[in-house]
């Protein structure tokens, strides 16, 4: 019964943050303050919620035989229904560049270009596409010290009743893994 009540306290920790009732967006830094967030139809996201329900933040950027690949990803995971803002991009990037999100397939492999998409839930609903678009610039990149950083936007599309959301404002600072 004791060890019970350890796991209980220490599940309610883990999913505690400071910051979940302060959302406002981050400042635009360039130093891996792994930081991010954006406006969704005005709306602030922001990384809240506890670990144990996926990663709420994280950045990827690495090589394989297909080349680079970057990921972004910002959850908000302490609501029902959770939500996400992701961004792949299949290209190298350089710093000072900007980036269309377009969600175009690339190649026999199933490659998709960039793109960014907002879910909501657990299944991806809103999409960028060829006529919904968006743009990312990479303001930092910092191969040696793992640190990118950047801005976004788009306005993505719903697969069924092709509402359109507005992602805005965004920008992150991350220590990325590769």
């Amino acid at each position: 019964m004791k060890n019970l009540l350890i796991i209980i306290m220490l599940i309610s920790i883990l999913g505690c943050s400071n910051n979940d009732d302060d959302a406002s967006l981050p400042e635009a830094t360039q130093t891996g303050e792994n930081t991010a967030g954006c406006l969704v139809d005005g709306e602030i996201l922001v990384p809240k919620g506890s670990s144990l329900g996926g990663p709420r933040l994280r950045a990827f950027y690495q090589r394989d035989e297909n080349g680079f690949h970057f990921g972004l990803i910002i959850a908000n995971n302490s609501i029902e229904p959770q939500e996400y803002v992701n961004i792949i991009m299949n290209d190298t990037l350089v710093e000072g560049e900007s980036y269309n999100l377009i969600s175009q397939v690339l190649d026999k492999n199933g490659y998709t270009s960039n793109f960014g998409e907002y879910i909501v839930g657990l299944r991806p609903d809103y999409i960028t596409t060829d006529t919904q678009v968006g743009q990312v610039t990479i303001t930092k990149l910092d191969t040696q010290r793992k640190i990118i950083s950047g801005t976004f936007w788009f306005d993505a599309i719903h697969f069924e009743n092709k509402d359109v959301v507005e992602v805005r404002d965004g920008r992150f600072d991350m220590r990325y893994v590769n």
